[in-house]
């Protein structure tokens, strides 16, 4: 929780640019696949480690793994009951993952395994009665970082410099903008590029907001969104194709109000413009880009996929039914949703 030319001229270079883009669209179509995932709860977080292993979690106390590319999901067990929501994570390989439930106050904590799930260490447990931790995202297997909600006018951060031990700072991040904070809706409220850049996107409160880091966490800086804001909306994802080019997505959380949803930077998110209409009703939960697809980025919700070939400048659907999240590696991506569904999509 962001002199001029004559129109004669600008036709033709409009026109030039629709001719350049028709090619790639064309080619980049993609095929969908549903995968059986076993389960019928809501999936809410996808982390790719590869065109074959991928991890998923859930609500239930659910977290899946495949290491064939989707044709066989395995269910992972986890300590904890069937009321933990595991609404992100981050997978460092096939037997390397951190998870991270949401809820108020202890229901918050962080959980790493290292070997596949036979054994499962809990790291962090939420201390405010009030925090909210939503997301979080890794620069390396032993720095990273979650964001929480609004606690006392401040939005705590919790870090980890070794990958075993987190720290809470209260006042690394501005005052809170009201009653900001992110949406636990995808996983995909806070990212990072490499060893030393990271992005959180928040909502909820006046105005949405991106905070920024080139320092691996250690110093933030904060812009204003052009996103739908107010109580229950504002940006629920962020998306970079690299260090400067990306998307911010959000909208009203619940029903199918539309509204600016898409944001676009290309200086590394100090400064943003609108981007393209979505396809989808509603608010656009995930986003995220095709590695070995250069400007090409798909972005789910409770409406539905669309996906771009032009960095969110303009959207086409993808599939009808509700996703929450999505994740890529190479020219293949899965959205994880609604009932257990799990959609496979791949760019020939």
């Amino acid at each position: 929780m962001r002199s001029p030319l004559r129109s004669t001229t600008l036709s033709a270079l409009q026109g030039a640019l629709l001719v350049s883009l028709a090619p790639v669209a064309r080619a980049q179509q993609p095929l969908l696949t549903p995968q059986p995932s076993g389960v019928t709860t809501v999936l809410q977080a996808v982390s790719v480690v590869s065109a074959d292993t991928v991890w998923v979690s859930g609500h239930r106390n659910t977290l899946l793994v495949t290491h064939d590319g989707g044709r066989q999901w395995r269910r992972v067990p986890v300590p904890g009951d069937s009321t933990r929501q595991w609404r992100d994570l981050h997978a460092f390989s096939g037997r390397s993952v951190v998870l991270m439930s949401a809820g108020t106050g202890a229901a918050s904590t962080i959980v790493r395994t290292d070997d596949g799930g036979a054994t499962w260490r809990t790291q962090f447990v939420n201390a405010d009665a009030t925090g909210f931790y939503d997301c979080l995202a890794f620069f390396s297997p032993t720095e990273g970082f979650a964001f929480s909600d609004a606690v006392d006018g401040r939005n705590p951060v919790a870090l980890t410099r070794d990958g075993e031990h987190w720290s809470v700072a209260r006042e690394l991040l501005p005052p809170s903008a009201g009653s900001e904070g992110a949406f636990a809706a995808s996983g995909l409220c806070a990212i990072t590029r490499g060893a030393r850049h990271g992005w959180i996107v928040t909502g909820a409160g006046r105005v949405p907001r991106v905070h920024r880091t080139t320092t691996a966490g250690r110093l933030w800086e904060t812009v204003e969104l052009p996103l739908v804001q107010g109580d229950g909306a504002g940006a629920t994802a962020i998306a970079m194709r690299d260090t400067l080019v990306g998307i911010a997505v959000g909208g009203a959380i619940g029903g199918t109000a539309t509204g600016p949803r898409v944001a676009l930077t290309r200086d590394g998110g100090r400064s943003w413009r609108l981007g393209g209409e979505p396809t989808v009703a509603g608010a656009v939960y995930g986003v995220t880009y095709v590695p070995s697809a250069p400007s090409v980025a798909v972005a789910v919700g409770p409406g539905g996929a669309m996906w771009s070939a032009d960095d969110g400048v303009r959207w086409q659907s993808l599939d009808a039914p509700a996703y929450w999240s999505v994740g890529c590696a190479n020219t293949i991506c899965w959205l994880a949703g609604r009932d257990g569904r799990i959609t496979r999509v791949e760019w020939r």
